[in-house]
């Protein structure tokens, strides 16, 4: 006889928040696996399923089942590897690629493949559950969305839309999150004895535990000791970047009408006829909604929000660099095309035309790995003293400059 049990966690987990009824449920799943333990030597085999690790509360100390979730022999059992998306689903790669790159799938070139590969790992990969951090996984819900006949010409980050954005959690967790999303994806660490989940929501390593195990956070690295969780993909960062732009737009002091249009106009980035005006409008209302108060002085400072708010949105939003190794403005990719904008501050008696000038020439230096993508660059001014964008152009072959 072979026993089956799927998601043996789902009554703790709808019972996390109110301790009496997590304890009541708890002693009855004690006293359920007891009796299955008094008769495991007539079961040929037992295999037991869940989302969380409540195993010590549960089947107790000692006992003759193992918990596998973290053993890097069973690493890969849950997701998609990268050979198994290229190998089990390469017509439907093609498929999609060819459609994104507005081609036939027998003209897509391996160039153009791994270019979708890495946009989906990016969006949807890099889980781990194994404590070695051998085996990185993509999440297969977006996955298998993605390479859908009717996926889209966009992510559609269905582990976000289904539950991870969505879900009322405790003010302690979406406080790590928010916070994680402004620590550049990283979360505190957790000793691996300690790796399991309790009502105890104001322990931080308790909290960090059930959002690792929920899939907001994955396994960045681990040594014998420890884990340590972050944000390994953009659906995860959107969680914790859209998180923090709210709790800002709801506490910064900005008027209802700014925080309207700024929800309005979050599309900008994606608009195949986006302008300079646009995108300096954009940047300028980011600056009055989520900055109050924030004296912006630098090109990092300047570039930090916009981006969190980006990837709030969905997007594939970061940084680049200057030759001088500063910051030099903001990228957003999409699988065939990428904006850039390269940003200069300018200081009280500095001339914008010569800082817009200065930003041209970055938007005009920052390279792209996959040369079959189409881009659109843009150089912007923003005032220290005024804290907004006061120039901005779309770099071709000459500027066209727009004064704010």
């Amino acid at each position: 006889m072979v026993l089956l049990i799927d998601e043996y966690d789902s009554p703790l987990r709808h019972s996390l928040q109110d301790r009496e009824a997590f304890e009541a449920v708890s002693a009855h799943l004690r006293a359920f696996y007891s009796v299955v333990r008094q008769y495991e030597g007539r079961f040929r085999f037992i295999f037991v399923t869940g989302i969380m690790r409540f195993s010590n509360q549960i089947f107790g100390y000692g006992q003759s089942i193992s918990d596998i979730g973290s053993d890097p022999e069973y690493g890969a059992l849950l997701g998609f590897t990268e050979e198994e998306i290229r190998e089990c689903f390469g017509e439907e790669l093609r498929e999609r690629t060819a459609s994104l790159f507005h081609k036939s799938p027998g003209d897509v070139t391996h160039e153009e493949t791994d270019r979708v590969v890495e946009c989906l790992r990016r969006h949807c990969g890099g889980y781990c559950f194994d404590d070695e951090c051998s085996v990185r996984l993509f999440e297969p819900r977006s996955s298998l969305q993605f390479l859908s006949p009717c996926g889209g010409e966009a992510f559609s980050d269905c582990w976000f839309m289904e539950g991870g954005g969505r879900t009322n959690l405790p003010e302690s967790m979406s406080r790590i999150l928010a916070d994680a999303a402004l620590n550049g994806g990283k979360a505190p660490s957790v000793p691996w004895m300690d790796y399991a989940v309790s009502p105890d929501f104001d322990n931080t390593e308790c909290a960090v535990s059930m959002l690792t195990q929920r899939g907001y956070f994955s396994i960045r690295e681990a040594d014998s000791m420890h884990l340590f969780p972050g944000f390994q993909n953009l659906e995860q960062l959107r969680v914790g970047a859209c998180l923090l732009t709210k709790r800002l737009k709801a506490s910064g002091g900005a008027s209802e009408e700014d925080v309207y249009r700024l929800n309005w106009i979050d599309d900008t980035p994606e608009k195949e006829d986006v302008t300079a005006e646009g995108i300096s409008e954009y940047l300028s209302l980011i600056y009055k909604v989520l900055c109050r108060g924030e004296k912006i002085g630098t090109e990092e400072e300047a570039c930090r929000m916009p981006v969190l708010n980006l990837q709030g949105s969905g997007y594939d939003a970061g940084t680049f660099k200057s030759g001088a190794g500063t910051c030099g403005g903001i990228t957003v990719d999409f699988i065939e095309r990428r904006v850039v904008i390269a940003l200069r501050c300018m200081q009280e008696g500095e001339s914008a035309e010569a800082k817009l000038q200065e930003a041209a020439e970055l938007a005009k230096n920052e390279t792209v790995s996959c040369p079959a993508v189409k881009e659109r660059r843009f150089a912007m001014v923003f005032s220290v003293p005024e804290q907004k964008i006061v120039l901005a152009a779309e770099v071709k072959g000459c500027l066209s400059s727009s004064s704010k």
